[in-house]
């Protein structure tokens, strides 16, 4: 909670035990963490308002510095090299800062990739012109940036991520992490028909559904991949 994380006894008696015995040897020697966060220290103070989201409830608001991601990252796969891609997110209200604190840092760290927080409103120029000022390799678009009019049940992914920025990310080659709103997530039929339209109409996109489609229950996978059907399957051969 802290920003970073602490090395404990056990971690020498029973981590790296199991990591060494069962772990290291399964690994690749170069391996890609496809999702982490990583912004501007800030510790957290009694009295401070209470975070309302849960992943912020568990960290207080506290995310990792990218120098503490990578000591992390050396803690906890010591002898492997781990390049962490980083994504940036901001209150609707500032998007600007967690991406320009990720710009910063991967000027310094050519090994750690960042993926750029977005505003709906943005126009085709607006958004290439603001992922060329840094080493950027993708979009992280997310159900809080959505129109703040729209109640957080109703939003959907066109309402934070439209069809003419996602043309644009196709043409530039971006991979899009995306986390799919409403309650049901990836069995949601209105999620199932916008993911279909975007793998029918966007066929070049790169497109990485983040936490399997947020999918936190064996009922919600399961109904999502059998609803999108042929989809999920061209998906996973690629």
């Amino acid at each position: 909670r802290q920003g970073r994380l602490d090395v404990t006894p056990n971690y020498f008696s029973v981590d790296m035990p199991f990591y060494r015995a069962h772990l290291r040897d399964r690994l690749p020697e170069r391996i890609i963490d496809i999702h982490t966060h990583a912004a501007a220290l800030k510790v957290w103070q009694p009295g401070d308002p209470e975070p309302r989201d849960w992943p912020d409830r568990i960290n207080r608001g506290c995310l990792m510095p990218v120098p503490n991601l990578l000591a992390a990252l050396r803690l906890l796969f010591p002898g492997k090299e781990v390049a962490p891609v980083v994504l940036a997110l901001g209150p609707r209200e500032d998007p600007d800062g967690p991406a320009d604190y990720l710009r910063g840092e991967l000027e310094s760290y050519p090994h750690v990739y960042g993926f750029l927080n977005l505003l709906p409103e943005w126009s085709e120029g607006e958004l290439i012109q603001r992922f060329q000022r840094g080493r950027f390799r993708g979009l992280k678009p997310y159900p809080t940036l959505a129109p703040s009019h729209i109640p957080p049940a109703d939003v959907t992914i066109f309402d934070y991520l439209p069809p003419r920025q996602l043309k644009v990310a196709e043409a530039q080659g971006w991979v899009i992490m995306l986390h799919i709103p409403r309650a049901d997530r990836l069995a949601d039929p209105v999620n199932v028909a916008h993911l279909k339209r975007i793998a029918d109409e966007y066929p070049a996109l790169k497109v990485i559904l983040a936490h399997v489609g947020r999918a936190y229950s064996p009922r919600i996978a399961e109904q999502g991949f059998a609803a999108l059907g042929d989809t999920a399957r061209d998906a996973a051969r690629l």
